[in-house]
């Protein structure tokens, strides 16, 4: 019976060592995943795409973040500007209309006597373009009054700035009613509107300019 074994039952298999190559089956199975599908190796391309992304966007965030800072930094900067030319604009106007109430009260005296200081500021409210003109004024005014021994009363006078011009003058609509009397007639009611162009002289607004406006 011993010889009817072979030499093949009588022998064990030896073990494998180190040196010797593993069974492919057994080497594959190693690399197989739960399903028995082979896991797909990443592309190292890939990986090297993913990291440069992955490295990039935070900065491509701070800097979209730093532009709409710039952005609303520029806005803001503009938004005041306009307000503070829109502020100045309206401190001009307010100025402008304020010096032609005051001058063309100048030119309604309210008598003979009172005349000289109206001529003199009739001339401190002019520019020197209308000086000339201003002095012809109150000499005509000065006559006036004396031929018929006028006196005058402000009764309303309103005022408001038209248009700024390129000049930097303001043109102000001034409208005016007053009761006059003369040796012929009492409080007689006279209304009349004038375009005054105000003109900035030594930081103060100046007459350059007046016109009758109809009604």
């Amino acid at each position: 019976m011993e010889g009817d074994a072979g030499s093949g039952q009588l022998t064990p298999t030896p073990p494998l060592t180190a040196d010797e190559p593993a069974d492919p089956a057994t080497a594959f199975s190693d690399h197989v995943d739960d399903a028995g599908i082979p896991a797909p190796a990443q592309p190292a391309a890939a990986a090297v795409d993913s990291r440069l992304l992955t490295g990039r966007w935070p900065l491509v965030v701070t800097a979209g973040l730093a532009a709409a800072a710039l952005l609303l930094t520029v806005a803001g900067v503009l938004t005041l500007i306009g307000h503070r030319h829109n502020a100045a604009a309206a401190r001009g106007e307010a100025a402008a209309v304020a010096a032609a109430k005051d001058c063309i009260t100048a030119t309604q005296a309210p008598d003979v006597k009172a005349m000289a200081d109206s001529q003199r500021r009739i001339v401190e409210c002019s520019t020197e373009d209308f000086a000339a003109q201003a002095n012809l004024y109150g000499s005509l005014l000065a006559d006036a009054y004396q031929t018929v021994n006028a006196q005058v009363k402000i009764s309303d006078m309103r005022a408001a700035a038209e248009k700024h011009n390129p000049d930097g003058s303001i043109d102000v609509l001034v409208a005016t009613r007053v009761a006059m009397s003369n040796s012929q007639q009492i409080d007689q009611e006279l209304s009349y509107r004038l375009r005054v162009r105000m003109m900035p002289d030594g930081g103060n607004f100046k007459i350059d300019n007046i016109e009758p406006v109809s009604k």
